[in-house]
């Protein structure tokens, strides 16, 4: 119970590891206050933002922040509820809420716009709100900003940005992580949040941290927090409708609503959006199986201050990778993907905007002589960005 409401709790939970409560105990006071007259915040809702705003050696106990509910339970009022807390309770925060679909990046932005223009105490600490060629954005007074921004392999990075959102992050893979963890490792007050609906089969990188939560794996900068049909629950059974969908007891979701869902559905579809039930990846006929090759993945590490970008093309340039490696502290080099695209010609872009907007040590770029990077020299001359190459 969380002031009078039930929660019920998700089947699949790592809690945030931080004994802090500052801001943890604050949360639900702010948002009550702050919540659409149309849209009231339920238990569940208080209670994962609070975990997320748990605190411990001075930044967020959790680093990395997973909520998996499904559809119309509410996702996007929580997403919006962290959100707003971040920007008002931290003057000049950067927040970047970004989604797989630009009408779902749209929604989220309109329905921002319309909880700070229609509550009063919001109202007076908006400054701006815009919407230009595809950036929406809305700006307080405080000099708080949310960007919310269509995602794509090219344009995940963490410059700045204390808060991040990945909605839909189902469709999230371990390419674009890659472009988010090199840039913004430095920034201990950085959290990421990622929100989703049942993973699909190729959803690499939530499949990784899920599996590594479900075994007992120490992640001591994750919390997670999913409403799920345990594996040998009876899909067919009321009672774990109920359970799974966490806002029908609020009465969001009737039960009535998910019986004709139930009749009239794909069993597949029913299962996977209304229970949360996920695809998972296909091994048959791997040298090593996905599962093992991913478990090679080590999330807590972070790379050190110098960082070096390594430029790759392959033989016919239809596709392009830039990796980024540095040495940590304790001398183990970091290496990862940091951006993957079609073709050649967004990489010098790419190169000269993240250098540029590099707030510590810039990055050395190095061009292998092995791959077919003689194609962008030109490009990287006319955008200026300096380069060494290696056999």
């Amino acid at each position: 119970m969380w002031a009078g409401k039930t929660i019920y709790p998700p089947q699949v939970l790592l809690e945030a590891q931080g004994t802090d409560r500052q801001y943890a105990d604050f949360y639900p006071t702010f948002i009550e206050l702050t919540s659409h007259p149309d849209r009231p915040a339920f238990g569940w809702q208080l209670w994962v933002g609070a975990q997320m705003c748990l605190r411990r050696g001075g930044e967020w106990a959790a680093k990395h922040a997973a909520l998996c509910v499904p559809r119309q339970n509410g996702k996007g009022d929580t997403l919006e509820d962290r959100v707003l807390f971040e920007a008002l309770m931290f003057p000049k925060a950067k927040i970047m809420h970004t989604a797989h679909q630009g009408e779902t990046a749209d929604e989220a932005w309109e329905r921002m716009v319309d909880r700070v223009t229609t509550v009063p105490s919001l109202a007076k600490r908006v400054a701006s709100v815009s919407r230009v060629n595809g950036k929406r954005d809305v700006r307080f007074l405080n000099g708080s900003q949310i960007k919310y921004r269509t995602r794509s392999e090219k344009n995940m990075r963490g410059f700045g940005h204390r808060l991040i959102v990945i909605d839909e992050a189902m469709y999230f893979l371990h390419e674009m992580a890659g472009g988010l963890i090199p840039t913004g490792s430095a920034q201990s007050e950085q959290q990421f949040v990622y929100a989703f609906t049942g993973l699909f089969a190729g959803s690499d990188y939530m499949h990784d941290i899920r599996a590594k939560v479900l075994q007992g794996q120490a992640l001591p900068r994750w919390a997670w927090f999913e409403w799920t049909l345990p594996d040998r629950a009876d899909g067919n059974d009321p009672a774990w409708w109920a359970a799974v969908n966490p806002s029908m007891a609020d009465g969001l979701i009737k039960m009535g609503t998910v019986q004709d869902e139930f009749d009239n559905l794909q069993s597949t579809k029913f299962m996977r959006e209304r229970l949360n039930v996920h695809e998972f990846p296909q091994e048959a006929g791997a040298a090593i199986p996905i599962t093992a090759w991913r478990a090679c993945t080590d999330v807590e590490s972070f790379p050190g201050p110098e960082i070096h970008l390594g430029v790759f093309v392959n033989k016919d340039q239809s596709r392009s990778w830039v990796v980024a490696a540095s040495e940590r502290a304790d001398g183990v080099v970091h290496v990862e993907l940091a951006v993957a695209g079609d073709g050649t010609d967004w990489l010098a872009g790419w190169l000269a905007e993240t250098i540029h907007d590099w707030t510590d040590v810039q990055p050395v770029v190095w061009l292998s002589d092995r791959t077919n990077t003689a194609v962008v020299l030109p490009e990287l001359k006319r955008a200026k960005v300096a380069f060494k190459s290696v056999g």
